[in-house]
Parts: structure tokens; sequence; C-alpha cells
């Protein structure tokens, strides 16, 4: 996934070759089709099913109003696939970026926007320097308040789709999310810890030969909700 691919490879695999003459240079792409998020539907389905807690699953465009305010919900993908989440009011210390279309497939960003000493103030893909091929994805873990009082919102997406894939293999192990609780924890002494209600933790993806090697922890954040402003007579 990544690498370039040669005028003359191109148009010999290329379905319609006369786009080729449309575009600039091309490069190789196997997940495009969102395997990440299949992964990801059958990591959450599997974790659920385990507790015996049922599960609802919809396509982005069909959620409704009435799935956010009477229902936890969580969204697969980033902003790229899930427009309806840069419409939400959103309280997140790490956003997804996204430069025009034309600028390339692979140059989205997460943004740091409270750094803290040690933290970068953004993540992205890398790249082999000498074949391009992506070795390196970012993700985000993000638990969030809800749009109304005693729901949440959460959001596990990576810059690719194999981001996606990693976050929720990752939220899904009780292993990890130990791991997890122990960093994300504020409190004083050795008692047993326990994850915050909200959260946002950035995920470091190895890849090879576009599958998911390895996923490590980068940082995270306590969520502090933002007060709700009250009705006024």
């Amino acid at each position: 996934m990544g690498a370039p691919a040669s005028s003359d490879l191109a148009r010999r695999l290329a379905a319609n070759p006369r786009l080729l003459d449309r575009t600039g240079p091309v490069a190789f792409e196997d997940v495009y089709t969102g395997t990440g998020e299949v992964m990801s539907v059958f990591y959450l389905t599997r974790m659920f099913s385990q507790y015996h807690v049922p599960l609802g699953v919809k396509r982005i465009r069909l959620v409704t109003t009435d799935d956010l305010t009477q229902h936890d919900v969580v969204f697969l993908g980033s902003t790229r696939e899930n427009a309806l989440m840069e419409e939400l009011p959103l309280t997140q210390d790490f956003v997804f970026a996204w430069p025009p279309k034309l600028i390339g497939v692979w140059s989205g960003q997460i943004l740091n926007l409270h750094p803290r000493p040690g933290e970068g103030t953004s993540y992205q893909v890398e790249r082999d320097p000498k074949s391009l091929v992506l070795r390196t994805d970012y993700a985000l873990v993000s638990f969030l308040p809800g749009i109304t009082p005693n729901r949440k919102i959460v959001v596990l997406g990576g810059l690719t789709t194999l981001g996606t894939q990693a976050a929720a293999n990752f939220a899904s192990s009780p292993t990890e999310i130990a791991e997890l609780a122990a960093r994300l924890d504020t409190g004083p002494g050795p008692s047993p810890k326990r994850i915050p209600p909200f959260f946002q933790a950035v995920l470091r993806v190895e890849i090879m030969k576009g599958d998911v090697l390895s996923v490590r922890y980068v940082t995270g954040h306590v969520i502090h909700p933002a007060p709700r402003l009250s009705p006024k007579n």
C-alpha cells in the first residue's frame, strides 16, 4: 500500500486506462473498500456478544438524531468517511484534519489541539523513504460526551482503514484497555485503575503487507465535558 505504480504497469492493471490521462502519478492501494471497518464490526460484535449486549449496525448516512439522543453511538472511521461527525458539537483535544483531495489520499493528520510537554502537535502516516510503502498509521480511540446527558459518542478511526481496524481491536481488548486505564489514571495510590468516562488516546499502528502488525499507545488526554447551558426562562 502506497508504492508508486509505473505508467506502463498502471495502464495494464487499470480497469479504465483512459482515466490515467486525467491524473498524475498513481500508487497501489489494496484496502480502499474499507476492509478495516469490516474487521472493526467483527471485533465489536464479538465483544458485545460476550457480554450479551445487543448491537445495531447502521451506515453513517442513516444515523438519525434519535439514534444520538437515545443510544450510545460508535462511529467507525475518521471524519474523512463520516462527515456527520464534523457537524456534532464534540469536546475533543485531538481531531482529524484533511487537506483538499487533490493533494493526496494519505495526507491527513491527527492534530493535537492542546499539546502537553513531550507530545507532538500532529501525527501523520509514515512511509518507507525508498519504496514509499506505508509503514505506520495513526489512530484515535475517543470516548466523548454525547449530545444529550448520559449518552456517549465513541469514535474509533485511523488515518487509513487499517488504523480504524487497529483502534477497534485495541478498544475491544481487555488487556489494552487495562493498560490504557493505567496510563490515563490521575488518582493517587496503587488502587486498581479505572478508565475515565471520557478520554482520547492516540495509537501508533505499524503496517506490513497491507495488514496491522502491531499497535502502541502514544499519548492520551482525559476529556472534561463542557458545561451545559441552562435554558433561559
